[in-house]
């Protein structure tokens, strides 16, 4: 059976393909969710250093320092006290051990339960980044394992520990055991997304490849829009966990509703399953299949595998593939997490609403994708995307703060959070089309895995502006995106190509000759379409 062929007689995007790449979407509202969930979970209110005998907010106090230092110390004046001090008295800075908390827009966060400020602000950072962490270590575990076992069980496996990490992070009694679960959360986001978004690309033909990247990419972007409208509703950090865990639970229904993946079927040999899927697409599909297409090769029963290794190996042109692709994740990563995660502290502004307009901002990706993508490439929407992300990066860091440019800053973050949005669907369908099946999950996994570095990185390189500038998180943000449009001109171009399925041919994959010949049965394929009915099976 050759799935390509196969896939041109089932309509590149039919009526089964539509509902698959749905269902496989919609859990990425959970896990979006999750990902951003610290951003309100950890949120920091106005806050200052809580002086003996002083309560409210609003109390003015000597005792404390003018503007932000009079958030971390107070003047320590032993037994004298603020009513008796002179022009005369001595100051003395101490450290603050305790602190009062505005609740107008966070009724209670971790920050305010563990005073996660001044000194301890660092564990916010690695709350955050331990969470990228487990998504990397999921990526590469998940990833490898879904290739062995089956992109559905991997995904069941990995959605029952996001339920089971998501409730108990809502009763957790300290910081340790919290960055723990968070740990584990996020190796079940990376399994959970990874294997939804390979069983959905999978079954969709060359012309519209991209709509497996863009669809699950849109879902996401709607998780952080719903997860921003939430947090609005529920200011109480424990309940706001639980009402983002609670939708899983729908998601345990796959486990009768989805189907395996047909080409993982057919390269573990596993002919008669894979037939079953493909005639059952047929029906929805209401289209017939010419039986010779059914039939069994020879060939086709020897199961070959590969691994990253494989990719990295089998020849200088995979291999320079590879890495470009895996350096375009590490970077749009570290972008739209970076990005993302600050929001909330772009100057001026309801911190929900700008969370909400963030994710809305990616939508304008999303949109430039669908309609840019088949007519002028993969590799120059990539380009535009990052170029478009590395200018407003680098401008929004240099422009002062104040009140009457704040809206300039936000509007462009919001632009420089679409470009990378973008580029997240774009880098998906890259590796999608680029990688060949035998070994399709375990690189679109090390591809994870190297975003995930990036966007480990993400929360300390913003947290770097917290003690410098910052402009020197944003400069840092729009070089190396700038780097990541100039390489991915010199990977091949994968518009309206066939998926490869073995080494060689995502090693040919670019080579004029090579396209050529592809181009030329991918048309031909289509023309005679509907040709092919003397020898049809009827569903």
């Amino acid at each position: 059976m050759k799935f390509e062929e196969v896939l041109t007689h089932l309509g590149g995007i039919g009526r089964y393909q539509k509902i698959q790449i749905t269902l496989m979407s919609l859990p990425a509202i959970v896990t979006a969710m999750h990902a951003l969930s610290f951003v309100f979970l950890g949120a920091t209110p106005e806050f200052r250093c809580k002086v003996p005998n002083t309560e409210g907010l609003s109390n003015s106090s000597c005792s404390l320092p003018q503007g932000k230092k009079g958030q971390c110390y107070r003047y320590d004046f032993g037994e004298i006290g603020c009513l008796n001090v002179t022009a005369n008295t001595s100051r003395t800075l101490a450290s603050c051990n305790e602190w009062v908390y505005d609740d107008s827009f966070y009724k209670t966060s971790l920050t305010v339960k563990w005073n996660l400020v001044c000194d301890d602000v660092y564990k916010k950072a690695v709350a955050q980044a331990v969470y990228m962490f487990g998504m990397l270590v999921g990526a590469v575990v998940f990833g490898d394992l879904s290739d062995r076992f089956g992109r559905k069980k991997i995904f069941m496996i990995s959605l029952i520990l996001q339920l089971t990490c998501g409730v108990l992070l809502a009763f957790s009694p300290e910081y340790i055991s919290f960055v723990i679960l968070r740990w584990m959360l996020g190796a079940g986001h990376s399994g959970s997304f990874i294997s939804a978004f390979v069983i959905g690309m999978e079954f969709i033909g060359p012309k519209y490849s991209y709509i497996g990247g863009v669809v699950p990419n849109f879902v996401f972007s709607l998780g952080f829009v719903t997860i921003a409208l939430l947090a609005y509703l529920i200011r109480y950090w424990k309940w706001l966990q639980l009402a983002i865990t609670a939708p899983g639970l729908l998601f345990l229904s796959y486990y009768w509703i989805v189907p395996e993946s047909a080409r993982w079927l057919l390269q573990k040999g596993r002919y008669e399953e894979a037939k079953e899927i493909v005639l059952k697409a047929a029906k929805i599909n209401g289209v017939k299949i010419p039986k010779k297409l059914l039939e069994e090769s020879d060939d086709e029963k020897v199961v070959h595998k590969a691994t990253i290794i494989d990719l990295l190996t089998y020849g200088p042109r995979l291999r320079k593939t590879s890495l470009i692709v895996f350096y375009n994740w590490f970077v749009v990563s570290m972008l739209f997490y970076g990005l993302s995660l600050s929001t909330s502290e772009l100057p001026g502004g309801d911190p929900y609403i700008k969370i909400m307009l963030s994710g809305v901002a990616e939508f304008g990706g999303f949109i430039f994708c669908c309609v840019f993508m088949n007519r002028i490439g993969r590799r120059r929407c990539q380009f535009i995307m990052m170029i478009l992300a590395s200018v407003t990066c680098v401008s929004a860091g240099y422009i002062p703060i104040n009140k009457d440019l704040n809206w300039l800053i936000q509007l462009l973050a919001f632009i420089g959070k679409g470009a990378s949005g973008g580029g997240f669907v774009l880098v998906y369908n890259l590796s999608g089309e680029l990688f060949p099946t035998i070994a399709r999950n375990s690189g679109v996994g090390v591809s994870s895995m190297v975003a995930r570095i990036g966007s480990t990185f993400a929360p300390f390189i913003s947290l770097l502006g917290h003690y410098t500038d910052n402009y020197v998180t944003m400069t840092i943000f729009g070089g190396l995106a700038l780097i990541a449009g100039i390489t991915i001109l010199f990977v091949p171009e994968t518009n309206m190509r066939p998926i490869p399925e073995t080494l060689e041919e995502a090693e040919n994959l670019g080579r004029k000759r090579q396209d050529e010949e592809e181009l030329k049965k991918y048309d031909d394929q289509q023309m005679h379409l509907e040709s092919t009915n003397d020898d049809h099976v009827h569903l």
